[in-house]
């Protein structure tokens, strides 16, 4: 932490502007503590009595506290007497006076430079499982007051003092704050504070340490500790590959065909031994007899197949159990399956490459179809069997899609006008053909399907969206829908329907100007956000949220929403600066230079009512993505920049 830059002469304290060695400074004063030091007090009254304090001072009119007595944390700092932190009311506080429960976190934070928060919870008061303690009959779940507990814990002042290296001293302190309970966390916080003579700045140096206590003989596992606070896993794979691919060109190298050959094996396949081979085949032909004002016309077919390992499921795992304090063992409710093999991924593609107008138009067409067998699933299992579910292979996804680009040049002047377009287009919708197992919603990526939630089930899309959106018969006031009678349904597609994309580049002389704009067309997303505005009472339109809600109570989804939008992506503005200025700006060093003003992100258009449509909870995974909860704002970006050759 970084509070004001102070010029070191040959790595010798500066004190009243002149640098002094350490044999100089020494014979100046009678003890270093004249101009900077650190110092150990105590305090004596108020709710402050007892607390020890460390008192730094670095010659430059820079000091500050360390409070020992409260997890070694900075208190006080100023500069030249100006106050760098900001004090509470509360003051300096004794850690006997700590309220860790609720919001108690308050009464006792005297505020200063550095505090601490956690070590296990930070932010407001919440309560968790307690099931990663391995004592769940005695606290099943914790109770977290606000910022933990850590920041009211006394440290064991393991040192302080000064240290020369050479000419330079350093001012240090180090701690120790421990956070323990039986049959609980057991986490030490090691801190190391240094600031040097003749600077304005400190650094803080922290190791945070989690043991565990009680593991299995043999084991190395932090988990299966019997008193724990962060859980660990092992994993030991052994996998390998070979790979051979070859190619032709031939027929005046107009025909040009690949073929090859990948073979894959893994411990974590039920036959760790066995190679699962994955072939590719591709072919293009560059026709010879061509359409008017083409310059080349390639027809283009493709085949391959690649296999998703699986990282988990072979076997049946032991399950730590702890009994009177001892740990032990028990398998697991999940039972492996001693045959599981990879997924498999095949696909094959077709297109056209047509080159027109001496390259000045270039389209490209695919369509694919891409199928995925042996989908790795977990199925459930009767509980007669011991074991409540098992990973196995099975069911089939079938996705195709079309893929269009549009290469053209419609302006190329001898004056050194140019216009290059480019469009693309693509739509892909991808359906569950087979499924073993009965229709489920995924791990993550729901709130419920009072909002909305992505469903698998054999025959639909993997991409739709499941929700409540009806009512058989509402309440005898006609205001709400009784559970019983919601109607749960499909409600339509979160992807879109297709998305394309166009830029254009204008160069003309030494300017130059380039675009690029995003339209997605349809595609659902759920708008929590507007859940938060609504049911707080902040939505701007009070008379909308009003009705959205009765509309809700009466089993409407009134959080879905349309997320197509059109939107500009970037628009970037250049110029090439003259090879005059730029020799005399870059001393002959740079060969050309273009300075450049770019806007991103600068204008959406949409029905959504949300920030951005695009924005996703659960970040880029394949289901569930279309969950909006008070995301930040889309930001808009300016950038100026010089691009040089040397």
């Amino acid at each position: 932490m970084v509070f004001a830059l102070v010029r070191m002469a040959n790595n010798m304290p500066e004190l009243f502007g002149t640098g002094y060695p350490r044999a100089g400074l020494l014979r100046r004063v009678g003890r270093l503590e004249q101009v900077a030091g650190v110092r150990l007090v105590t305090l004596g009254d108020g709710q402050g009595r007892g607390v020890r304090v460390l008192e730094f001072r670095t010659g430059t009119g820079f000091a500050f506290e360390v409070l020992i007595d409260r997890c070694f944390d900075v208190g006080r700092c100023e500069l030249s007497g100006q106050p760098l932190s900001w004090l509470s009311g509360a003051g300096v506080t004794g850690p006997w006076y700590y309220e860790p429960d609720e919001w108690g976190w308050f009464r006792a934070w005297g505020g200063g430079m550095v505090v601490t928060c956690g070590l296990d919870h930070t932010l407001g008061p919440a309560e968790d499982t307690g099931a990663h303690f391995n004592q769940p009959h005695i606290q099943p779940t914790v109770r977290y007051g606000l910022h933990g507990r850590a920041g009211g814990l006394p440290a064991r002042l393991a040192g302080y003092g000064e240290r020369w290296e050479g000419d330079e001293c350093v001012l240090w302190a180090e701690g120790e704050v421990l956070q323990s309970a039986v049959f609980a966390e057991q986490l030490v916080l090691r801190r190391r504070i240094e600031a040097r003579v003749g600077a304005s700045r400190f650094t803080i140096h922290d190791v945070v340490e989690n043991t565990g206590r009680g593991v299995f003989p043999g084991v190395t596992n932090v988990s299966t500790a019997t008193q724990i606070f962060a859980t660990e896993s092992q994993d030991i794979v052994k996998s390998s590959s070979l790979f051979g691919q070859e190619e032709f060109l031939t027929l005046s190298e107009r025909l040009f065909l690949t073929a090859g050959v990948t073979a894959e094996r893994t411990s974590n396949n039920g036959d760790a031994h066995k190679y699962y081979a994955y072939p590719k085949f591709s072919a293009s032909y560059r026709l010879p007899f061509l359409p008017p004002k083409t310059d080349e016309l390639k027809l283009r077919l493709a085949y391959g197949r690649a296999g998703n390992q699986p990282l988990s499921g072979k076997y049946t795992f032991l399950t730590n159990v702890i009994i009177d304090g001892r740990t032990g063992y028990r398998a697991s409710t999940a039972v492996g399956l001693p045959g599981i093999k990879p997924e498999t991924t095949s696909e094959i593609e077709g297109g056209i490459d047509w080159t027109l107008i001496s390259g000045r138009a270039r389209l490209s067409a695919t369509q694919f179809r891409k199928q995925t067998d042996d989908l790795l699933l977990s199925a459930s299992l009767a509980p007669s069997t011991g074991f409540t579910s098992q990973t196995i292979n099975g069911g089939q996804l079938v996705t195709h899609g079309t893929e269009l680009e549009l290469a053209m040049t419609p302006i190329s002047t001898a004056r050194g006008f140019e216009w290059i377009s480019n469009t693309t287009y693509s739509s892909n919708k991808g359906k569950v053909t087979q499924l073993p197992v009965p229709g489920f919603i995924p791990a993550s990526g729901s709130f419920g399907s009072r909002f909305g939630n992505a469903f698998i089930k054999q025959g639909q899309l993997i991409t739709v969206v499941q929700a409540v959106n009806g009512c058989t018969a509402l309440n005898a006031a006609g205001t709400s829908c009784p559970s019983a009678n919601r109607v749960l349904t499909f409600v339509g597609n979160a992807s879109p329907d297709y998305e394309m994309g166009f830029s254009n580049d204008l160069n003309f002389g030494s300017f130059h100007f380039s675009s690029l704009v995003d339209w997605r067309k349809g595609g659902l997303g759920v708008n929590l956000t507007n859940d938060y505005f609504v049911g707080g009472g902040t939505l701007a339109d009070t008379t909308r949220a009003k009705q959205m809600l009765s509309d809700f109570a009466k089993g409407v989804d009134v959080w879905l929403e349309n997320s197509g939008f059109v939107k500009i992506r970037e628009l970037t503005l250049g110029y090439d600066l003259p090879s005059s200025l730029s020799s005399r700006v870059f001393q002959g060093h740079a060969h050309n230079a273009r300075i450049e003003l770019s806007g991103r992100n600068l204008k959406t258009w949409t029905k959504y009512t949300g920030l951005d449509p695009e924005v996703s909870n659960f970040g880029n995974q394949p289901l569930g993505r279309f969950q909006d909860v008070t995301p930040y704002p889309p930001s808009r970006q300016w950038y100026l920049t010089v691009n040089t050759t040397f």
